[in-house]
This record gives structure tokens, C-alpha cells and sequence, in this order.
């Protein structure tokens, strides 16, 4: 008899931001899992599953009572004051979390995918391969590199995505991109750094480099990024004129002004030609994936999401 059971994904950080937005994505092809410790979703279709993290047996027991196919690691302490304050609890999301993670793909034969992140560079470069030596400036950025390290280390099958993602937040978290349009449709001013540099991606393009790059056997580190690099400043600019928003409310600014923040880089960009290349070639433009978030301005549910 023909098997018409759909793969089950568990996405480990089930109420963040990154994971609804895949999950979005993931539904159609997949029997989704959002595994979270404080949150609890309640979503249509989707089932929310309590992990335990008092040590790894136990947390290996909670994703038992699923058994996934595919898990996708969007958990992790992103604030970078609060990681330079509390490095003991940075490395225990950033790093061994994604590392119990490993250990429970390989033993049961998953796919496993790490999200990272793009600030592991000291930021003196631009566009980043996959191959640069990492040289982390921050407790954020030294807890997010072991995390891909011990990753691979425990599972050499692992998939770990580098990334700077924007999307259409939830309730209870609004994403870089909302704070801008919200600001502007409100006629508020806002000043967005000049002097900070990225690659940024919208959330729905991982979704499909996740599904791609699994399907044909991929693994190690890849640079989910589009092809432009370009600032803070420069990414509000484009948004307000993909939405029809005052430009003129959008106030540059300069981080390096900023004293009192935690050492970062500012220059985060990432070279993708490994990923283009693989998926058939193609740029990853930036206009394409602000069409995607204009277009899908109502139709994403999980801005809507309801935690408990």
C-alpha cells in the first residue's frame, strides 16, 4: 500500500518569530510540530509540543513522542546585551541546545538543521563566504559559533543555515521590518543606522532552502542571504518605497555613535554563490523578497498566533 503519511517536522523555538513563519511554509507538505519550553501555541493544524530542558535525556524523550523526519533549531537568545550579561545562559540556548539537537538526529537518523546567524565575523570584511575564519566580537556571536561547531561535531549530516532574515511578526514580537512600516504608516520618524551592513533574506526563502537543500542530500554551512549588500539606512529606504511610505521620515544614523552598546560588527554581509549555486544558479534579489512580504502582507496567520 502506497505510504501517503506526510514527513513530521518538529521546529525547536516553536514561538519564535522564524519558526511561525516556516511554519506557515511547512504546512502544506509536512505534518508540523512547534516544540517550545514557555510558550504555548495554538494554531490550527499545527500541534504545539512541550520540550523539557533540564538535561538532554529528558529533552530527548519530549521529541520521542513525535519522532520527526526533519528538525529545524530556531531557538536561541538573540538579545546581545543580555547575552554579554548572562554568557551562561547564551551558550546554553546558542550553542548546547543545538547540540542535544545533533545527538538526537543522528541516533534517529533526521535531518537536522541549524539556524545561525551573521554576526560571527568581526565585520572588517564584506560578503562573507562560508570558509572565512569566524572571529567573533560578542558573547552573542562566540555562543552562536559553537553552536554550528558542536552541531557538526555530533552530527557531520547537519545543516546549518547562516542568515539575517525580515518578516510579518506576531503579536507578541514585531519584527525589524514591522517596526519600520508601522513607524511610517504612523508618520512616525525613525533613524536607521548607515553605517551597518547586511545581507537580508525574507523568512519564506528559508523555508525553501530548507525544503531544497535537504531534498538533494546537502549539509555543512550555507549563506542564506540575498545577493545586495546594504545598510540599515538603505533597507528602510527600499521597504518604504515597496510599501508607498514617506521616505522622508527615515533618519540616518551611525551605530558607531552609540557608545554604550555591546561591541558588534558592522559589516555583516554574506556571500551566497554556494547556495545559488547548488539550488541551479539564480539571484537572490532584494526586491524579489520584499515583493514576497508586500504580497503577503494578509495572508500570513501567524501574525495572528494566540500563546498560553
Amino acid at each position: 500500500m502506497h505510504d501517503t503519511r506526510k514527513p513530521k517536522l518538529l521546529i525547536v523555538g516553536g514561538s519564535s518569530l522564524l519558526a511561525l513563519n516556516l511554519a506557515s511554509q511547512f504546512i502544506a507538505d509536512f505534518e508540523v510540530y512547534l516544540g517550545s519550553h514557555k510558550r504555548n501555541i495554538s494554531l490550527e493544524g499545527i500541534d504545539s509540543i512541550p520540550l523539557n530542558f533540564d538535561n538532554p535525556s529528558k529533552f530527548w524523550l519530549s521529541l520521542d513522542s513525535i519522532r520527526p523526519d526533519l528538525i529545524v533549531n530556531c531557538i536561541g537568545l538573540t538579545s546581545i546585551e543580555l547575552c554579554e550579561r548572562d554568557p551562561s545562559l547564551a551558550f546554553f540556548c546558542n550553542s548546547e541546545l543545538a547540540c542535544w539537537q545533533a545527538e538526537y538526529a543522528k541516533r534517529t537518523g533526521a535531518d537536522f538543521v541549524h539556524i545561525s546567524t551573521d554576526h560571527l565575523f568581526d565585520g572588517k570584511q564584506s560578503y562573507y563566504s562560508e570558509e572565512a575564519v569566524k572571529s567573533p566580537l560578542n558573547q552573542y556571536a562566540i555562543s552562536k559559533s559553537q553552536g554550528e561547531d558542536r552541531a557538526l561535531e555530533a552530527y557531520n549530516a547537519s545543516l546549518v543555515l547562516r542568515t539575517n532574515f525580515f518578516a510579518w511578526g506576531t503579536t507578541y514580537r514585531e519584527s525589524f521590518s514591522d517596526f519600520i512600516i508601522r513607524s511610517l504608516r504612523a508618520k512616525t520618524p525613525i533613524k536607521l543606522f548607515s553605517d551597518v551592513h547586511f545581507t537580508p533574506v525574507n523568512a519564506v526563502s528559508i523555508a525553501e532552502y530548507i525544503v531544497s537543500l535537504t531534498a538533494i542530500g546537502k549539509c555543512g554551512v550555507y549563506n542564506a542571504a540575498t545577493s545586495k549588500r546594504i545598510s540599515k539606512y538603505e533597507f528602510g529606504i527600499a521597504l518604504a518605497h515597496r510599501f508607498g511610505l514617506n521616505v522622508g521620515l527615515i533618519i540616518p544614523d551611525k551605530i558607531q555613535k552609540r557608545e554604550k552598546l555591546v561591541n558588534r560588527p558592522l559589516d555583516m554581509s554574506l556571500d551566497n554563490q554556494k547556495l545559488s549555486l547548488d539550488l541551479g544558479g539564480g539571484k537572490v534579489t532584494l526586491e524579489k523578497e520584499m515583493d514576497r512580504l508586500f504580497y503577503d502582507e494578509h495572508s500570513v496567520w501567524c501574525r495572528e498566533v494566540k500563546v498560553k
